[in-house]
């Protein structure tokens, strides 16, 4: 129980925050001295953003879960769950200097993701790009962030099963399904036969992670700009979509011999 107080000034003696005027409340144990408002207020305010902090520590906790329910291991194809950046045999200069840049990017993680940047991986067949791309994608899941693997006809496949009457999900929702991992890999772009419903669906994806600065890894066989009637990265995607990759991704060529062939 209090036994009266008054009311005077005195200096903050904890921050330096100056005169200020509080109550001086007298108990049994001695003399209660008043906090500084300003004191308070930094308290308050600190507290604040510790609490914030903790939410949103809880809110990516609950995501990351969520995601992992949805794709488990982030769509990456069984026969690649065991491949890493150790487990790819690099036997030339050639091969050296891309699985140099994937480790690099992927000891990056975090800082790329945050940026926004992303990977245009593009050579022959059974040359390791899908190796070195899942083994990218690991790192991301390990430090924490949502990632996924798909093809682009798995992709478009999921938006096209969306207009059966007994579908539980919309067309937006499909590719926003796509849209919003931290970092998106896509296989096999350019396989798809090019249909203008498919290049929409495609431009969708890659704009909407675009304009938000998601990361975005892109596989493909084929050449960006082709000889004449072959076809390309370029043709397929549009100059507008493929300006907007070639600005937030590096390009890594891996042209050498089939890897698979030579195992």
């Amino acid at each position: 129980m209090q036994r009266g107080g008054n009311m005077r000034s005195m200096c903050c003696v904890v921050s330096g925050h100056g005169e200020f005027r509080g109550v001086f409340i007298n108990r049994p144990q001695g003399e209660v001295v008043p906090l500084c408002p300003k004191c308070l207020v930094d308290i308050n305010r600190r507290e604040a953003g510790e609490r914030a902090a903790h939410m949103e520590l809880d809110r990516k906790a609950a995501e990351r879960k969520a995601w992992l329910g949805k794709f488990g291991h982030a769509g990456i194809p069984q026969r690649f769950l065991r491949k890493g950046f150790d487990t790819y045999v690099a036997g030339s200069e050639e091969q050296r200097a891309a699985l140099d840049v994937m480790r690099q990017f992927a000891e990056q993680i975090s800082d790329n993701i945050g940026a926004g940047r992303g990977l245009l991986v593009v050579g022959s067949t059974g040359t390791g790009k899908t190796h070195l791309v899942v083994s990218i994608l690991k790192a991301a899941v390990r430090a924490g962030h949502s990632a996924l693997f798909t093809s682009v006809l798995e992709a478009v496949q999921v938006v096209k099963e969306t207009y059966r009457k007994d579908s539980d999900m919309s067309e937006r929702e499909a590719v926003k399904m796509f849209s919003e991992p931290d970092i998106l890999a896509l296989d096999e772009v350019g396989v798809q036969f090019g249909s203008e419903f498919e290049m929409v669906i495609m431009t969708q994806i890659i704009d909407q992670r675009y304009r938000v600065g998601k990361s975005t890894l892109l596989i493909s066989n084929l050449p960006i700009v082709g000889k004449s009637g072959e076809k390309d990265l370029t043709t397929i995607l549009g100059k507008r979509v493929m300006s907007r990759i070639r600005e937030d991704n590096d390009l890594v060529v891996m042209q050498w011999g089939d890897h698979r062939e030579a195992a």
